[in-house]
């Protein structure tokens, strides 16, 4: 069509009107403040306390997100990992076992998740807050799919708190903050 209509218009003019992302409507934001070091120690508290029980976890990258996985196992969550570096085998393992059950956490990054859709997801974590809103919108978008509802908890160490600005733009307001109770 664009090449029909530079053929057979004189000075044409293309204008793209794209809607800003926005997060689906039945999800729940929450950040929760805390120091970089101690974000493996706050999702496994919310694991044991079952705030989270079972969560789609975004991490910046596929080191950060082995990392986490391995400090989830020797913790004793049933957990995995989905990457670029993971052969597409181990990707789909991963994803199956997560889609059946057999473990409640699954770390991803940002590409390894394209696509999936798990249903009736609950949790979506953003263990590193992503530096553009479109991929916080994308991430929190695996909940509160076909009109269900979800919680998208974003921890947030204060280096990542100027790209909350951004995601809170995208949501349309100020997103709360809360703390664990009891942990310190």
């Amino acid at each position: 069509i664009v090449e029909l209509s530079r053929e057979l218009l004189s000075d044409p003019v293309r204008l793209d009107v794209e809607r800003p992302p926005a997060p689906a409507t039945g999800i729940t934001h929450t950040i929760l403040p805390v120091p970089e070091k101690l974000k493996p120690m706050l999702l496994l508290e919310m694991i044991r306390r079952e705030e989270v029980r079972t969560a789609l976890v975004f991490t910046r990258t596929k080191h950060r997100a082995n990392r986490l996985a391995d400090f989830l196992v020797k913790a004793g969550v049933a957990c995995d990992r989905i990457h670029g570096n993971r052969s597409q085998p181990q990707r789909e393992a991963a994803l199956a076992a997560f889609k059946h059950g057999r473990i409640k956490v699954l770390v991803a990054t940002d590409i390894a998740a394209r696509g999936i859709d798990v249903e009736a997801l609950p949790h979506v974590v953003n263990f590193d807050v992503p530096a553009q809103a479109e991929d916080y919108v994308h991430r929190v978008g695996r909940t509160a799919r076909a009109g269900a509802v979800g919680t998208a908890l974003t921890l947030a160490s204060p280096a990542e708190e100027q790209d909350l600005v951004a995601i809170e733009r995208a949501v349309g307001r100020r997103v709360s903050r809360q703390r664990l109770e009891g942990f310190d």
